[in-house]
């Protein structure tokens, strides 16, 4: 009867271990599987992550873009004024010349003029000196 008893004992020391080691397998199990949950919940955020950083990406090149684009514009349209300034200052440049010429004109019909009138007053005084001679 001693052996039953240790045979018992034994045998209960085995069952008490076994659920022991049942629990820790529990444990390990749901420590796989919550391990396993955290992963794909990681992997589901990176993938996430990754999408995001491609969106804003492609916004960032769709910016850069507009802003070459916008750029050309700029330098477009300084070349636009730059020769319209330039259209203009030969325009004032032609418009100052016209005026001269036309002040220079003006001095020279003012004395084919004044040197007409000279000559006409001297020829009148010459036939009114004539006209004298003769009378007397």
């Amino acid at each position: 009867r001693g052996t039953l008893t240790e045979h018992a004992a034994a045998l209960a020391e085995l069952a008490s271990h076994e659920r022991a080691l049942q629990a820790d397998l529990a444990d390990q199990q749901q420590h796989t599987k919550d391990a396993r949950a955290e992963r794909l919940q990681a992997t589901e955020h990176a993938q996430e992550a990754e999408m995001a950083l491609a969106t804003l990406k492609i916004q960032l090149e769709d910016a850069e873009r507009l802003l070459q684009d916008r750029e050309s514009a700029l330098v477009a349209r300084e070349s636009e004024v730059s020769n319209l300034h330039t259209m203009f200052s030969q325009e004032q440049s032609d418009h100052a010349e016209a005026l001269h010429l036309q002040e220079q004109r003006r001095v020279e019909m003012e004395n084919t003029h004044a040197s007409a009138n000279a000559e006409q007053q001297n020829l009148e005084a010459e036939l009114r000196g004539t006209l004298h001679e003769r009378e007397a």
